[in-house]
């Protein structure tokens, strides 16, 4: 076996990755095809990812990843390492190579952050690392006025001129949730709407407030997804620019910059669990928009 780990994701060559990316379709079928579809927007994997990688000969056989994230944190800037894509391929699990892997992972990250966090489905495999579930939230609207609002779908993966408007507003954002918020300039909501097939379907531009804001229907609900604007519009704009919903409007992050009045209710626990590693502030009811998942 050998080991790799510790240095950024670009250092390693195109038909390294490529053994990664087939142990990528082992454990999670379509990531390396998200992957892909997320480079030809202009965010290659390998520039936003420090990977941990066991390679058994010449086949890669387990993975942990890990990102660092700027986010806003109850009114403060922090930085925030993120675990990702943790996969050991079927014929190598049981040996304990991802739990090696962690805990490299978790290593690197304390050195730059005392923040972790990571989504799952299988919180056991983290806990002897530290990481403990913490209970998000979706937030229920509370009524708006409806107010004239232009809106314009955009289609990033289709349009250039989409994608460098798209791109354009992540740069100068301003954080979407002072409670929980991301602050990264566009690599993680683009990646996140590529894997999950979101690009061409989520995003509708507001010309008149310089916004953009990602939301999608779930049977009669609406779910807001990220608003990203450098100066946010009010909640009756963002509310007005969805088509009204036969059933709720739900915002998916904490909308205290938007919506006092919102009413948080516990995630779905079919949706998976949220772990967090490390002194985290208390933060009251969050939530975590999928377009800043990890």
């Amino acid at each position: 076996m050998t080991f790799f780990g510790g240095a950024p994701g670009v250092s390693y060559s195109p038909d390294w990755w490529a053994k990664v990316y087939a142990l990528f379709e082992t454990s999670f079928p379509g990531l390396p095809a998200g992957v892909e579809r997320a480079g030809a927007v202009g965010v290659p994997w390998p520039s936003v990812t420090t990977p941990f990688v066991g390679f058994d000969g010449d086949e890669a056989v387990s993975h942990v990843g890990v990102l660092m994230q700027p986010m806003r944190l109850n009114g403060e800037d922090r930085l925030v390492a993120g675990i990702h894509a943790v996969c050991t391929r079927p014929s190598h699990r049981g040996r304990g190579l991802a739990r090696r892997l962690l805990a490299e992972a978790c290593a690197f990250a304390d050195l730059h952050t005392p923040l972790s966090e990571l989504s799952t489905d299988d919180p056991p495999i983290y806990t002897g690392h530290g990481f403990r579930v913490t209970q998000t939230y979706r937030f229920v609207a509370s009524p708006a006025a409806r107010v004239p609002v232009t809106a314009r779908p955009l289609r990033p993966a289709s349009v250039d001129a989409d994608l460098q408007l798209l791109r354009a507003s992540l740069r100068r954002r301003a954080p979407a949730s002072s409670r929980w918020g991301t602050r990264e300039p566009g690599w993680l909501v683009l990646t996140d709407a590529a894997l999950s097939r979101r690009l061409d379907t989520v995003f509708v531009h507001l010309p008149e407030h310089e916004a953009v804001i990602a939301w999608e229907a779930a049977g009669d609900d609406h779910h807001i997804l990220d608003v990203i604007a450098a100066k946010l519009p009010p909640r009756d704009v963002v509310l007005s620019a969805l088509p009204p919903a036969r059933g709720r409007v739900l915002w998916s992050f904490c909308p205290d910059l938007f919506d006092a009045e919102a009413t948080p209710e516990v995630v779905p626990a079919a949706n998976g669990a949220f772990m967090t590693r490390g002194p985290w502030p208390k933060l009251g009811p969050f939530g975590v928009s999928p377009l800043w998942e990890h």
